[in-house]
């Protein structure tokens, strides 16, 4: 919720408590998410890599932060092909909605958006709400050319508070 009101400083309070308790490399990204947006990132960067350091560890386990690790790659680390390795390496693990959102991501960091459709398709068609995967339709939408589809995904997006989506819809809405 705090992330949703851009109460960045405060989310980060939150989340590094939440660590504490359930010092979980997901939980660790989230921190390191909002210390980011916190406008600290010298402590999100130290964050960053110890989160890349325990997600690694476990990416190999069933119980893993492989999807936080896709988008840590995708995202902030600008590595399209090591998002795009994590995500196959979890696909032949589980089909489900959130690791077909990693794959479609990662092959669009990797500016393959016509692949990135068909996963990104996939997932949608369970009829899922999520802001984020709904952020990754949008803007892999928005990549082949397809401005329909890329305005409704993005304001949904948006309409559930996705922060990179009401952005993302700005830019593809202006003149």
């Amino acid at each position: 919720v705090r992330m949703a009101q851009r109460r960045y400083v405060e989310a980060a309070d939150l989340f590094a408590a939440r660590y504490a308790k359930a010092p979980h490399a997901e939980n660790l990204y989230v921190w390191a998410q909002a210390l980011k947006l916190a406008g600290n990132p010298r402590d999100a960067a130290d964050r960053f890599k110890q989160f890349e350091a325990k997600s690694l560890a476990e990416s190999t386990l069933a119980d893993n932060s492989n999807h936080e690790l896709v988008l840590y790659y995708a995202d902030e680390k600008n590595s399209p092909a090591d998002a795009l390795r994590i995500a196959k390496l979890e696909l032949a693990r589980r089909h489900d909605v959130q690791t077909l959102d990693c794959l479609a991501w990662a092959l669009h960091r990797a500016h393959n958006d016509h692949d990135a459709a068909v996963h990104i398709e996939r997932a949608l068609s369970v009829g899922i709400k999520d802001p984020q995967i709904l952020y990754h339709a949008g803007v892999i939408e928005k990549g082949l050319e397809r401005r329909d589809l890329a305005l409704k995904y993005l304001r949904d997006a948006a309409g559930r508070h996705s922060l990179w989506a009401a952005e993302e819809l700005a830019l593809l809405s202006a003149p």
